[in-house]
């Protein structure tokens, strides 16, 4: 029927999927468990095993499931996921899985009936992207395509240059005592990476690991810039942007929020939400020197 990836950690629960899935006609592979450390080798198994659907534990700490839905979705990576659910979770919990693309979520303990109807309506159901692809016989569609590419290599090479430039300007310590930036994540290897590159251009950081000390910090330290991580257990990006300029009055105070997942961008930025600014995590060179660009400008 299909070839499905299994990475779920508990053996009997393993067990049980691999017998149900193989007595439904499906073929099963087992794979890596995901984790904070190696979710790129989670990813890059993933890509490697050409299955129609992955089976995963749910793992709550740091968000893992869900920025590991994020980073597959930028990607590229369509492949169904379906969640298997640990013992305790909150309604919370599991309707941010779906609502990042989860094709299903399944609490425990296990039912291999309803096991088996998840996995065929995560198979059957739309993918988490539509893609629209142009007629490759359309020759003005190809020119109209060819113009555009040109015209972004443009804008990436400007936007290079700006970043230079930028990077070049913040490279003296002159006024650095004005460059005051706070960093709220919930993930400490977040926290490191932002501060290390802030503090490489002369900004003065403050970390606080979630919104309540994130509040504690801002009313103490009066940082000008607050650069938050959208999902966190608690209060989310957006909640602690509410509640540190509507309920503390907190103002003035540039809003900005980072997530790994670029089509949260447009939905977290919507007017009522007090977030100045949407920008993608850095994970190589050039996201670093836009994200070093973007909290200058």
């Amino acid at each position: 029927m299909a070839k499905i990836l299994v990475s779920v950690t508990d053996p009997a629960v393993k067990t049980e999927i691999v017998a149900s899935l193989t007595a439904a006609g499906h073929e099963t592979q087992l794979g890596k468990t995901p984790n904070s450390q190696d979710s790129n080798a989670v990813l890059d198994e993933i890509s490697r095993a050409h299955a129609k659907l992955i089976i995963l534990d749910y793992v709550i700490d740091d968000a893992v499931s869900v920025k590991l839905l994020q980073a597959a979705d930028d990607r590229g990576i369509l492949t169904p996921f379906v969640f298997i659910m640990p013992e305790e979770f909150t309604l919370g919990q599991a309707l941010m899985a779906v609502n990042e693309g989860a094709g299903a979520v399944i609490p425990r303990p296990l039912d291999s009936s309803r096991l088996v109807n998840y996995v065929t309506r995560a198979l059957s159901g739309p993918s988490r992207h539509r893609h629209t692809r142009a007629d490759p016989k359309s020759d003005s569609k190809k020119e109209e395509l060819a113009k555009l590419t040109q015209e972004l290599k443009k804008l990436r090479a400007h936007n290079q240059n700006c970043q230079r430039l930028i990077a070049h300007l913040l490279a003296t310590p002159i006024q650095s005592q004005n460059r005051r930036v706070m960093v709220v994540s919930d993930s400490p290897y977040q926290r490191d990476l932002l501060k290390k590159l802030l503090s490489d251009y002369h900004f003065t950081v403050f970390t606080a690991s979630g919104a309540q000390e994130g509040i504690q910090v801002a009313l103490k330290e009066k940082p000008l810039i607050v650069v938050s991580d959208l999902e966190m257990e608690g209060q989310n990006g957006i909640e602690f942007c509410h509640a540190l300029k509507i309920e503390h009055k907190f103002i003035p105070c540039y809003f900005i929020i980072c997530t790994a997942n670029s089509s949260r961008i447009d939905t977290v930025t919507v007017p009522g939400n007090g977030v100045d600014t949407c920008i993608l995590k850095p994970s190589n060179t050039q996201d670093a020197r836009d994200f070093i660009s973007r909290v200058a400008q």
